[in-house]
């Protein structure tokens, strides 16, 4: 690419388009850029004003796609539909179709480790950056999470950056044609975004697209039809039971330590009744040193420890860094405990998956103790898979949002399940039902955007609602004090 003199044109002027058209411009590259926004809209007339102070020799268009300069490559947002008739008709005659990703990786002079998953993926991302950090690399996570890729290759110029750790969106490697990686891994799979995929198979054959020219591909035991049809490069297994050699996996110790089946550098370090992540039978971890919990996270410590590990990162430092990792904020964060009553944020379980590894992590099927929260818009997704988590570890579900019928229609009777307006209406009815161990759950298996700017603000909403009608129950339980 950096080769032949292209000319691009830059569709959809968000964070996205405008990284491509800063790094492009300052590549010298011939640029001009579209905006599906009308002209005349605050958000078109913001955007104008930015284009003709930063840019004033950018040629520019709102409202549809338009091929001003005649150019033979569209850079295109994520949030843009390849399937948009413009598009449709580009590729017929012949015009190349990318995102940023591509522009990404023909400058990068690093190696590139990508995650790709429908849940998961920023934990592991951030894993593995601080894991590579911590043993004395210096490391990026960008893409899906962070700075844009092109923003942070021009911030980097300088660094001299180790290893790129791009988290990949569905959305992302749709328009990605060059993906030279090191290391790939998709985590998983379930049902996401089928108001743009469509159908689960078009949604896995994108997502399996990360696997096409790497290196390393890290696979999901439990899920093999994430496994790519044909890899050519070395394969490594990630199991959440007991692996084989060269697997990573889960041993746990009974109490007759003779019995063990972990090799231990001293018999001192081994603890009866613990649950141990390996590589093979090398003791990795005992996972009750990570601050992260959960079978999806001990999954998620694999995945991050094997890709590491194909970098030549030790075994020790693996741990040291699993150690010292700190759970990311939004998730299954408890944000308060009142009345022994936990309240947890998840706010980025954002789809059907991510919400069912959350209640199934912390719930208690002995005894119903979660209050959950669903919410917002379901991205096409059919809600039906949580009715056997509710049935098994929910009390009540308050449905809110844009999407509360269909929730209540598809999940009535797996548990109490009622509609509220908005999440803080359900908190408060929640002060009347729950007990003593009982955890009020923020895990809404939907987008945010039909009540809120983002998940970051949905959780940060849900934490301020949880300290202030705590505050106002203490304030009225002392009022006659």
């Amino acid at each position: 690419m950096r080769n032949i003199k292209n000319k691009y044109l830059v569709i959809g002027l968000g964070v996205t388009g405008f990284s491509v058209l800063r790094f492009l411009h300052s590549h010298d590259e011939d640029v001009a850029v579209c905006d599906m926004r009308e002209k005349g809209t605050n958000s078109a007339d913001a955007i104008e004003v930015t284009l003709q102070t930063e840019y004033p020799d950018i040629k520019y268009h709102f409202g549809r796609i338009v091929n001003i300069i005649n150019a033979n490559v569209y850079v295109v947002s994520p949030g843009i539909s390849l399937e948009i008739p413009e598009l449709v008709d580009a590729r017929s005659r012949g015009i190349k179709i990318i995102g940023d990703i591509d522009i990404f990786m023909h400058y990068v002079s690093c190696a590139v480790i990508a995650i790709t998953g429908t849940n998961g993926k920023s934990t592991v991302t951030s894993l593995i950056e601080h894991i590579f950090i911590s043993a004395g690399f210096k490391a990026r996570a960008v893409g899906n999470i962070g700075l844009p890729v092109l923003d942070a290759l021009s911030a980097d110029r300088d660094e001299n950056i180790d290893y790129y750790i791009l988290e990949l969106s569905s959305f992302q490697l749709e328009s990605s044609t060059y993906l030279p990686l090191e290391v790939a891994m998709l985590l998983n799979i379930s049902e996401d975004h089928l108001d743009r995929h469509h159908t689960m198979e078009s949604y896995l054959k994108i997502k399996q697209k990360i696997f096409d020219q790497a290196n390393y591909a890290v696979l999901n035991k439990e899920e093999p039809d994430t496994f790519p049809t044909i890899f050519y490069g070395q394969v490594i297994q990630v199991t959440i039971n007991e692996p084989l050699l060269g697997e990573w996996g889960i041993i746990y110790q009974e109490e007759d330590i003779t019995q063990s089946n972990i090799l231990f550098d001293s018999l001192d370090e081994v603890q009866q009744n613990a649950t141990y992540i390996t590589y093979g039978n090398s003791k990795v971890i005992d996972v009750s040193d990570m601050k992260i919990k959960g079978n999806h996270n001990y999954m998620n410590a694999m995945f991050a420890g094997a890709a590491v590990h194909c970098m030549g990162i030790s075994l020790g430092d693996i741990s040291d860094g699993l150690k010292s990792f700190e759970p990311l904020a939004h998730r299954v964060t408890v944000v308060a405990n009142h009345k022994s009553v936990m309240y947890i944020n998840d706010s980025k379980a954002t789809n059907i998956g991510a919400t069912k590894a959350s209640v199934e992590s912390i719930g208690n099927i002995k005894r119903k103790n979660i209050i959950l929260f669903l919410g917002g818009k379901l991205k096409g997704n059919d809600p039906i898979p949580l009715r056997e988590p509710l049935s098994n570890y929910v009390k009540n579900c308050y449905v809110y949002g844009e999407d509360a019928d269909i929730l209540l229609d598809r999940l009535q009777g797996s548990s109490r399940v009622e509609k509220v307006k908005e999440i803080k209406e359900g908190l408060v009815k929640s002060l009347d039902i729950s007990l003593p161990g009982d955890i009020v759950l923020l895990a809404p298996a939907c987008a945010s955007f039909d009540q809120f700017n983002s998940f970051e603000h949905r959780g940060e909403c849900f934490t301020n609602w949880v300290k202030e009608i705590i505050l106002n129950e203490h304030l009225g339980e002392h009022s006659d004090d």
